[in-house]
């Protein structure tokens, strides 16, 4: 980053650097620990001095910075800024007609650099979105318990009001990532209990091949500490099973909760996904599926 920075600075980057400077002040920035620095001291001179030169070269004084935002068919929005430490604006622009295409344009004015997100609210089938993995992989399977085996939920399994499900949730982390969360949206059909013998939280990676699962932290030679971290805490909502994690390491990862049928019918199970909440472009999306319930003494 420090490199970068500089080569701005004396030469201008004319788009060869693209967002790569912003990507490493990113990654550079996440991994600051919750006393502010990073684990040594030289890291800390090192990380310091790129993020000087960083702003030196791609944050210049903010002096009556403005902001202009146009849609198709919505009367234009405004924001001024005085200076960095001016607070954030929201604005809203109504929702185009459905099935058209719409524009949005955003201009800045005055001097510094402005910093903006684009929500878009949509609704859309469960099943319309395929399995992505974007930085994280995800996949869900069921069981059914019956008497003390648990059998895999297949595409024709019929399950019956009263049966209890194993919900397994495998998620892959191929690098180390921060403030994690898995979420397991609940068919219709499901309600998640709380069951110790159907429930469990592995925090800890698994093996890989090629790859150890003992990660060590800075410390002073030899005195190494090992990296803590892996999901932490789990929540049981009426819509959805969530799990959270502030630091996780890279590896292989098994969640596991216990649902309830409640409800006979055919349901749909939307994508599991797991995502870092503060980057939303690194994550990853599960398979939809559909789940068929009936009553008991039924075929």
């Amino acid at each position: 980053l420090d490199a970068l920075s500089l080569y701005k600075r004396r030469f201008g980057d004319q788009g060869l650097l693209g967002t790569t400077p912003q990507k490493a002040m990113r990654w550079i920035t996440e991994r600051r620990r919750n006393s502010g620095g990073w684990p040594n001291s030289q890291e800390n001179v090192f990380c310091t001095t790129a993020i000087v030169h960083y702003a030196d070269a791609y944050e210049p004084p903010v002096r009556d910075l403005g902001a202009r935002v146009t849609g198709t068919g919505a009367p234009p929005g405004q924001a001024r800024f005085a200076s960095r430490g001016s607070a954030a604006v929201t604005l809203r622009l109504p929702a185009p007609p459905p099935g058209r295409s719409a524009r949005l344009d955003i201009a800045h004015s005055g001097q510094g650099r402005l910093y903006y997100q684009l929500r878009l609210s949509y609704a859309m089938p469960a099943d319309a979105l395929k399995p992505a993995d974007a930085g994280f992989s995800i996949r869900r399977s069921y069981a059914v318990q019956r008497g003390m085996r648990w059998v895999p939920v297949g595409p024709d399994t019929r399950l019956l009001r009263g049966d209890v499900v194993r919900v397994e949730l495998d998620v892959d982390a191929p690098t180390e990532r921060h403030y994690v969360v898995v979420s397991d949206p609940l068919p219709g059909g499901f309600e998640a209990v709380n069951r110790q013998l159907a429930t469990a939280m592995d925090s800890s990676p698994a093996e890989l091949a090629g790859r150890s699962v003992l990660m060590f932290d800075a410390g002073a030679w030899p005195d190494l500490s090992m990296v803590s971290g892996g999901f932490y805490h789990r929540e049981i909502a009426f819509d959805a099973a969530r799990f959270f994690a502030d630091t996780l390491p890279a590896g292989h990862y098994r969640l596991v909760y216990a649902a309830q049928v409640i409800a006979p019918g055919r349901f749909i199970a939307p994508a599991p996904t797991v995502r870092e909440i503060y980057q939303p472009d690194v994550f990853g999306r599960g398979a939809a599926r559909t789940v068929d319930i009936g009553l008991p003494g039924s075929r």
